[in-house]
């Protein structure tokens, strides 16, 4: 996690060669940004060469056009698939660390993320629902609360669920089906319900650091007091935010580990038993940027799928490393929605060109988007979360 003083030895080894605006060998377009608004500065190049100009004083943080530069970044990290240069290691932290000066330099955050934070603030969850609301999904359910004043001191597991499927009602079937699961193959699990605050990925994706580190050091404290050895979750932006960035704010003593690949440990170890779809279906795989690119988790969700007798995977042209965004994340959707539909939308039109039916993701807030993409576009294709179909397969599928 680089701070603005420390990017200097970064920038200066970009070379613009343009080689970070298409997928190496398909010649397909790679950034969002990008091709949404069609000019260098949206591109990962372009937005070096501003660090540059802020750092030499050419530019100023407080020029509007600048910052939408800046945050119109999903933050997807393709460009660092692409480019040649050693720079590519460090572009993201390169982004994040200038959008951080910019917060300190209060020319952000945009007024569509400061209500993010504030909601975060008030309710620690970006949705602005009330933390009371975080179980109703819950309801049921054969899930016990851990931790103080919980249903029960502790459990070997503690599913940490995220605001997204806990606040979404249209995306309850994430959290249910992954309880389900966990509850067939007999883990000894539990959730921390209201008092589950957010991982605060969103608040470092836009600037805001300091909130953060507050809120992340707040989120290691109600996990160690659950006593858990292990943390499941569900989504790939709370898995990165607490794999990657938890680090640099406190020491999180449990393993950390994301569903699809937890689901397929209790698959070959035998103490889950899955069965065949009712039907033969044909489905493609989205790679959500914070599971594959960001943490390198591109076979677990693949091996789950083939695990699970009844589905056909069918791979999109740009898959694994060079997978193209869904184009809700680095706080893109909230400000800039129209260019996460917009880019949600190219995604679906590549998916329909598999001939799948099915429309797979491990990502809550990768669903979402895509959702809304299918639904304006009224595109033939169902779209799932892999918990989803595991929970099928096992007999505990949830009813949309």
């Amino acid at each position: 996690m680089l701070e603005f003083s420390e990017i200097d030895p970064f920038i200066h080894k970009c070379v613009r060669c343009g080689t970070c605006k298409a997928v190496v060998g398909l010649f397909e377009p790679s950034c969002p940004a990008g091709e949404r608004f069609r000019f260098e500065g949206f591109y990962s190049s372009g937005k070096i060469w501003i660090a540059r100009g802020i750092k030499e004083g050419v530019l100023c943080w407080d020029d509007p056009e600048l910052l939408k530069k800046l945050f119109a970044c999903t933050l997807c990290g393709n460009c660092t698939q692409q480019c040649p240069m050693t720079v590519r290691e460090r572009i993201l932290e390169v982004f994040e660390a200038m959008r951080c000066e910019a917060v300190r330099s209060r020319a952000a955050p945009l007024e569509a993320h400061k209500r993010l934070s504030d909601s975060i603030a008030a309710y620690r969850n970006p949705w602005g629902q009330p933390r009371k609301r975080r179980t109703n999904w819950a309801k049921g359910e054969k899930v016990r609360r851990i931790g103080p004043a919980g249903d029960a001191e502790r459990a070997s597991v503690l599913y940490y669920v995220g605001c997204t499927a806990a606040l979404d009602p249209s995306l309850h079937h994430v959290a249910k089906s992954t309880a389900r699961v966990l509850e067939k193959a007999g883990v000894d699990f539990g959730i921390l319900g209201e008092r589950e605050p957010c991982c605060g990925s969103v608040l470092l994706r836009v600037g805001l650091r300091d909130q953060a580190r507050e809120l992340a050091q707040e989120t290691i404290r109600a996990i160690h007091e659950t006593g858990a050895d292990t943390v499941v979750t569900s989504c790939a932006g709370c898995y990165k935010t607490l794999t990657q960035d938890y680090r640099f704010f406190g020491h999180l003593e449990p393993r950390i580990v994301h569903s699809s690949e937890y689901f397929l440990a209790l698959i070959r170890q035998g103490r889950l038993r899955v069965g065949r779809t009712e039907t033969p279906l044909v489905v493609t795989y989205h790679d959500p940027c914070h599971l594959g690119r960001h943490t390198g988790l591109f076979d677990q969700p693949r091996a789950l799928i083939d695990a699970l007798d009844g589905l056909q995977l069918r791979e999109m042209p740009r898959n694994r490393a060079n997978a193209w965004c869904c184009g809700a994340g680095g706080g893109v959707r909230s400000a800039f929605a129209q260019m996460a539909l917009e880019t949600a939308c190219e995604r679906i039109e590549e998916a329909c060109g598999t001939g799948a039916r099915l429309l797979v993701t491990s990502c809550p807030f990768c669903l979402q988007n895509l959702e809304s993409a299918i639904r304006f576009k009224a595109a033939l294709l169902e779209p799932a979360d892999v918990t989803d179909l595991v929970a099928r397969c096992a007999g505990v599928g949830v009813e949309p």
